[in-house]
């Protein structure tokens, strides 16, 4: 698993705004990010906390930054170590080393921030919000992820993984109704994937267990069992266009 994360600033009213930001590379959502009027190790620091509590990574996790002394800081440094993180940095003049989070700052910039006018923190916070939480994770289409949304891809991937065996497409419609839209964040949000996986992956491996086991059926049952499944599994992929 990668990350990627940096910082950017915004003038609000003469007073500088820097906004930091980390990203899930395999899905391109954006996890965390925090705003602050001061460039220090204090507003990255706060926003890899704030990721590390969102999605609890394991062991191995790569976070790949530039060379800012905001990422470079013994406070950041003691904070990935305590957290078993291992540190990235693009290499000295070559921003492309980045290039994801270029890209996300070059698309907030044209859709957000460029010919705008903020009045207050409050707002430019309001702002961001809204684009990144709302629009950026939700529906905004990546050309390098299918042309699914960041929440969209991940759902997807969550459900392959569950179901390994099924090479079918699996869409999610963007355009439903409030209620709709509630019931698919319930079932497939990536918030409860791990209820998913423990609830619903685990019996049915257990399951496959007491299928195959001499004591729950006989081998002529379990023939005709095996023999089904694979009726029902042809009638399928004739189905299929």
């Amino acid at each position: 698993m990668v990350w990627v994360a940096d910082l950017s600033d915004r003038e609000v009213k003469k007073p500088w705004h820097y906004l930091s930001v980390i990203m899930d590379l395999d899905s391109r959502r954006i996890i965390s990010w925090s705003l602050d009027n001061k460039r220090t190790t204090q507003v990255t620091r706060r926003t890899l906390q704030n990721a590390v509590r969102k999605r609890r990574p394991e062991v191995g996790l790569i976070l790949h930054t530039d060379r800012g002394v905001e990422y470079r800081g013994s406070e950041y440094q003691k904070e990935l170590h305590k957290q078993g993180i291992t540190h990235s940095l693009s290499r000295p003049g070559k921003c492309t080393d980045n290039a994801h989070m270029e890209s996300f700052f070059h698309s907030m910039k044209a859709e957000l921030i460029r010919q705008t006018t903020f009045h207050s923190t409050e707002e430019l916070k309001y702002a961001l919000a809204r684009y990144i939480n709302d629009y950026y994770n939700r529906k905004r289409l990546h050309s390098g992820i299918g042309y699914c949304s960041p929440i969209e891809y991940e759902r997807i991937a969550a459900w392959r993984w569950m179901c390994p065996f099924y090479r079918g497409k699996i869409t999610f419609l963007s355009n439903t109704t409030p209620s709709q839209k509630s019931v698919r964040a319930h079932y497939f949000g990536y918030g409860d994937a791990y209820y998913l996986v423990n609830h619903i992956r685990k019996p049915l491996i257990s399951l496959v267990f007491k299928l195959s086991s001499s004591s729950w059926a006989s081998k002529h049952e379990k023939s005709r069992w095996y023999q089904a499944s694979c009726i029902r599994r042809n009638q399928r992929l004739l189905e299929r266009p």
